[in-house]
Formats: C-alpha cells, structure tokens, sequence
C-alpha cells in the first residue's frame, strides 16, 4: 500500500514535471510568432472606435483626409508615443489616382533605428478591390511587397508605398501594428498620374489659383481636362 501511494506520487510528480514543461514550451511556441513585427497595412472599414492612442483613430468623428493626417503623423515620434505599439486611423484617399506612398522613420527596436522584421499587408473589408500591390524599400534597399517574405532587420528611414486602381475616394483604415519604438511620417507624395501610353506627366508648377497649392505639388503636372492648368501648357 505504501509502495502504491509512493509510486503514484512518483508518477504524479513526474506528470506535473511534464505539463509544466510542456506550458512553458507551448507558451513560448505561442509568443514567438507573435512577436514584435512592424506591419503597415490597410483595411476596409468605416466606423470610428475611439482607441487609445496619441492621434485620434477619427479627426473628429469623420475621417481622416488622407494627406491631412499623414501631415499630423510628421511629427517626431508620434507613433506608439503613448506605449500602445498599434496605431490605426480611418482615413479617405484624396489622393486624385487613389495611389500614394510615405517614408517612415523609427527609433527602431531599443533605439537602434532597426525592427526585426517588418512588411506591408491587405486586410479583410474589401480593400483589396481598391489596392491591388504594397510595398516596402527600407534605407538599406531590401524590398517586400505583399504576400512576400518580410524584411528581417529592417533598417529606417523606410518608404512604404500602396497602389491601385481605385482607391480615390474612398475610406478605409491604415495601421500601423505591432510597432517596435516610436515611429513618424518623414515626407509622402501621390503617384504621379499618367499618360495614355503610360508615361509619368511631367510635373510643373500650377498657375491656376483654384488648386490647392499642396496637392498639387505632390500630384505634378495634371491634365487641363481634369481642370488644372500648368504652366507648361
């Protein structure tokens, strides 16, 4: 009898021995692939959902215009400066072409100015009906793009681009997930629109004062037919 009970306790100990093991590894199995990873991304929706964050998800309780919050976004270290690691903001493309592209600079992981990893993604809510390709050059010209294999040590200042057919106009998220230290907008420019064969406009200066001068730098030379005038004319 005693025996038995010596045995089993044993035989107990050991299975706790084996589930503790097994918690810890399985814990650690879980974290891993969750680790930090910078990932921008855009999404389809349209609600605001009052995050915790240093810039509001909503300017107010409408969308963002696009190149106005990447403007406030140009702050230093605005990104993740409350500790929250994931931004996300609803925003309208007022991009004219819908396509549009930024340069992120980030302290990094423990102010190396280096994230492990990082890459640029499509969410649920039918973007990607809006936006067909993304894509990330990080200062050392390593390169993803959607679908692809991240960039391991992604070194900053990084330009994050994301292009397609109709993206102008409409709303939808851009976040900003699982950051590694603080992060801001270093500059951002619209595609510039193109010809009928293809060929970038060539950008000039407007002199029509109904532009918004801003945007139309960014834009370059547009057509007359889509009512702005250049000088090049």
């Amino acid at each position: 009898m005693f025996t038995s009970k010596s045995t089993s306790k044993s035989k107990l100990m050991k299975w706790r021995t084996f589930v503790a093991a097994a918690v810890v590894s399985g814990t650690c199995f879980l974290v891993m692939p969750g680790a930090h990873a910078d990932i921008i991304k855009l999404e389809g929706g349209s609600t605001c959902n009052n995050l915790n964050q240093a810039v509001s998800e909503c300017n107010g309780s409408t969308a963002w215009q696009l190149t106005s919050l990447l403007n406030v976004l140009s702050a230093p270290n605005i990104l993740g400066s409350l500790g929250e690691g994931t931004d996300v903001f609803l925003v309208t493309d007022n991009v004219v072409g819908g396509s549009f592209s930024f340069t992120l600079g980030s302290t990094g992981q423990n102010n190396t100015g280096v994230a492990s990893n990082g890459k640029c993604d499509f969410g649920g809510g039918g973007i990607t009906s809006l936006f067909s390709q993304c894509k990330i050059t990080d200062a050392n010209g390593q390169t993803t793009t959607y679908g692809g294999t991240q960039i391991n040590n992604l070194t900053f200042p990084a330009t994050i681009s994301f292009t397609g057919p109709a993206g102008f106009g409409q709303t939808f998220y851009l976040e900003f997930i699982s950051m590694q230290g603080t992060s801001n907008v270093e500059r951002s420019r619209a595609f510039q629109p193109r010809t009928s064969r293809g060929w970038p406009v060539r950008p000039c200066r407007l002199r029509s004062p109904q532009v918004d001068l801003l945007a139309a730098v960014d834009l370059g030379c547009i057509p007359n037919n889509s009512g702005l005038h250049c000088e090049s004319d």
